[in-house]
């Protein structure tokens, strides 16, 4: 089976939304205002980060790849990502017009474990959220050297949501493994966005 992990930045979360927004927890009601987002053109891809376990390689799509970071993921037999079905899939879904990725099984941790953050790595992995922090720090630290922000604002800006979504999919993927190799795996989900 072809597993692949990802997650995506957008600027989906500062869109004003009327009447307060979609319900966390309701796929449908974010499929609805990502499209709305999509079609009126506020909606922004700005990267993404998938991780093929099958070739255990990373792979990294700025904004004008965004049809890349499609094509691959429908290769995939499986998907694993954190909030993918709510956020992820409509965002690729609405700004590229392909509509397959839905019809993965998917392993969204929102639906698979008792939803917290990815932040509170604790919570899902006991003594692993300091060493991936410890990691994140380093790499924005590294950005910072290599792209000055006072010299390379737009450059730091662009990598540091890199470095972001990366974080995202290497911890998404490592509670995913943790929990599948606990007594009751979960199992994957297929999208109820019709």
């Amino acid at each position: 089976m072809r597993r692949m992990c990802f997650d995506l930045e957008s600027n989906y979360f500062q869109i004003p939304y009327r009447n307060g927004g979609p319900s966390i927890r309701d796929p449908a009601e974010h499929r609805a205002a990502i499209c709305t987002s999509a079609e009126d053109h506020s909606l922004v891809f700005q990267c993404g980060v998938v991780y093929d376990e099958s070739e255990n390689t990373y792979n990294r799509f700025w904004k004008e790849k965004i049809e890349d970071m499609v094509a691959l993921l429908s290769r995939a037999d499986g998907l694993i990502s954190h909030s993918g079905r709510r956020h992820d899939i409509p965002i690729l879904e609405c700004l590229t017009g392909v509509i397959n990725l839905r019809k993965i099984p998917h392993w969204d941790l929102l639906d698979c474990v008792d939803w917290a953050p990815l932040d509170d790595m604790e919570k899902y992995i006991p003594g692993k959220g300091k060493e991936f922090n410890a990691d994140y720090v380093a790499r924005l630290s590294e950005i910072d050297r290599e792209f000055p922000g006072d010299r390379y604002v737009k450059r730091n800006k662009a990598e540091r949501l890199m470095a972001k979504a990366y974080h995202d999919v290497e911890r998404t993927y490592a509670i995913w493994k943790f929990k599948m190799s606990s007594g009751k795996p979960p199992k994957p989900t297929q999208s109820d966005l019709g």
